[in-house]
C-alpha cells in the first residue's frame, strides 16, 4: 500500500513540477505586458472607475487575494443596481479544501429591488454560520463557494495560464494537508504493531518499515516544495 502511495506522490510531484516550469516559461516579458496582460487589464479595470461610460465601470478593482472576491453594487446611468465581483475571480461550486473568511464564500440572491425581472446575488465571506435564507421564499442562500484568482495584478510572468497556475497550488495545498493525515495515521499504525509484536521480529520489523516508508512518502512530498520553489520563488505566494 505504501509503496504505491509513494509511487503516486512520486507521479504527483513531477506533474506540478511540469506544470509549473510550463506555466512560468509561457510568461512574455514582464517590463512589456500586452493589452491582454494582467497588469493591462488591472489597470484598465482601476481606471474605469470614475469613467460610467467603460465597459469595466460596474466590477470593482482586481482582487489581489482570494478574500477580496466579495461582490460591490454600483448603480448604471439607468438607477439600476447590480452586484458584481472582480473580473479576476472564479467561484469553484465543489472547493477543494478552502479556509473560512478567506477564500470561501457564501452566495444570496433576491430580486433586484432596481429591476424586478432580474436577480441579485451577493457573495460574501463565509465563515462557517448556518447557510439559510431565514424562510424568506424569496431569498436564496447556498454555499460554500470557493473563490480562486484566475489572473493576478503584478504576475505577468503568469501570462494566459494564471488560473491554471492557481489551481496547481489549490491542489498542492490540500494534497500537502491529506498526505501528511495518512503519514501520521500509517505511523500510529505501525507503532500499534511494533508495541504489540511481543517479541515477535517479523511484526516488529513490518511496524519498523511501515513508519519508514510514511516518513519517507512526507520527505518527498515536502521535497517537491523545495523544487517547485527554486523554479519560481512566488510559487507559494496566493
Amino acid at each position: 500500500m505504501l509503496k504505491i502511495v509513494n509511487k503516486i506522490i512520486a507521479v504527483i510531484i513531477l506533474a506540478v513540477s511540469f506544470a509549473s516550469v510550463s506555466v512560468y516559461a509561457q510568461g512574455g516579458d514582464p517590463g512589456t505586458p500586452t493589452e491582454a496582460s494582467f497588469e493591462s487589464r488591472c489597470a484598465q479595470i482601476s481606471a474605469a472607475q470614475s469613467d460610467p461610460n467603460s465597459n469595466y465601470y460596474l466590477f470593482p478593482p482586481c482582487a489581489s487575494s482570494p478574500s477580496d472576491c466579495g461582490t460591490v453594487k454600483k448603480t448604471d446611468a439607468n438607477k439600476i443596481d447590480h452586484w458584481n465581483s472582480p473580473l479576476n475571480c472564479l467561484f469553484l461550486e465543489e472547493p477543494i479544501g478552502g479556509t473560512r473568511g478567506y477564500d470561501l464564500f457564501k452566495v444570496e440572491c433576491y430580486p433586484n429591488p432596481t429591476k424586478s425581472s432580474q436577480s441579485a446575488c451577493e457573495y460574501t465571506l463565509w465563515h462557517g454560520e448556518a447557510l439559510s435564507s431565514g424562510g424568506d421564499v424569496n431569498r436564496t442562500v447556498r454555499g460554500p463557494v470557493q473563490a480562486i484568482l484566475t489572473f493576478e495584478e503584478g504576475k505577468e510572468y503568469q501570462g494566459p495560464f494564471g488560473l491554471l497556475y492557481n489551481y496547481i497550488g489549490l491542489i498542492y495545498k490540500y494534497l500537502s494537508g491529506v498526505i501528511v493525515g495518512f503519514v501520521i495515521l500509517m505511523s500510529i499504525v505501525g507503532g500499534i504493531r511494533m508495541t504489540t509484536s511481543n517479541g515477535n521480529s517479523e511484526a516488529f520489523d513490518g511496524g519498523k518499515k511501515m513508519i519508514i516508508k510514511a516518513l519517507t512518502g512526507m520527505v518527498l512530498w515536502f521535497m517537491s516544495s523545495l523544487i517547485l520553489y527554486t523554479i519560481n520563488p512566488t510559487f507559494f505566494a496566493f
